[in-house]
């Protein structure tokens, strides 16, 4: 990102080491206090918690979100005020979103997410009925009990959808081009996930949840994945010391 000229800023609820030169640091504190951050039961992944700081964040300052594991091949300009991508032919992510702070579509995933009773809009009348009547008695399902993405990709496409700004979401190229089922590739030398990429193509997506199990092993060299660190300036042996530490 710094590579191509934006200002990054990283936020963290505790010291964090090895911050990249230019890279400024602000405590997580100022947009979400950590009791609100909430994390996924079954999983035990803060990505509802991401979910929701990303939200405030946005709301609180004029910026642009990208996930960390978002790499920049071109700069973020000429994207407009409303920052939004595909990753599907149905669904749109927030890896990479931008909105006016006062935007109505933030208004309402605050609405919903503040919530006393966890109603996620697209499930069934009975089933929200239902949620609503074991609130009473202290049972109902909270956010962090029900299935993945409930305030990621599935709150986002609804509500781009129910305040009409799906026409500004850019095709998946833009943003997400590497496919979920296909983003192995990028450790592959045998395989050219680079025919995903257009000149239209902004970021590529890494799917961390993805990749995790791998982060922790060397690029193979001629990867899609070694030809983005040598890029930075990484080479095998830098990346074995960073892994190392």
């Amino acid at each position: 990102m710094m590579a191509c000229g934006h200002t990054v800023r990283l936020y963290s609820y505790g010291e964090v080491t090895n911050i990249p030169n230019g890279v400024e640091f602000r405590d997580a504190e100022t947009i979400l206090p950590r009791s609100k951050l909430l994390r996924h039961k079954k999983s035990g992944s803060y990505s509802l918690g991401s979910n929701i700081f990303r939200y405030e964040l946005i709301q609180k300052e004029e910026t642009i979100w990208l996930d960390a594991d978002v790499y920049c091949l071109k700069p973020l300009k000429g994207v407009g005020p409303i920052v939004l991508g595909w990753e599907s032919d149905s669904v749109i992510n927030g890896a990479v979103l931008g909105l006016p702070s006062d935007h109505i579509m933030l208004q309402k995933l605050k609405k919903y997410y503040d919530a006393r009773v966890f109603l996620p809009p697209w499930w069934s009348l009975r089933r929200k009925i239902n949620n609503i009547l074991r609130s009473f008695i202290g049972i109902d399902k909270k956010a962090e009990r029900v299935g993945w993405g409930v305030l990621g990709p599935k709150a986002i496409t609804y509500f781009a959808k129910s305040t009409k700004i799906t026409e500004f979401a850019h095709d998946p190229e833009v943003f997400y081009p590497i496919p979920l089922d296909n983003i192995g590739e990028i450790f592959d030398p045998n395989e050219n996930p680079e025919r995903y990429v257009s000149d239209r193509t902004i970021t590529v997506h890494l799917w961390n949840e993805m990749i995790k199990h791998r982060k922790q092993e060397l690029p193979a060299q001629g990867s899609y994945m070694h030809r983005l660190c040598l890029e930075q300036g990484l080479d095998l042996p830098d990346i074995q010391e960073m892994i190392n530490l």
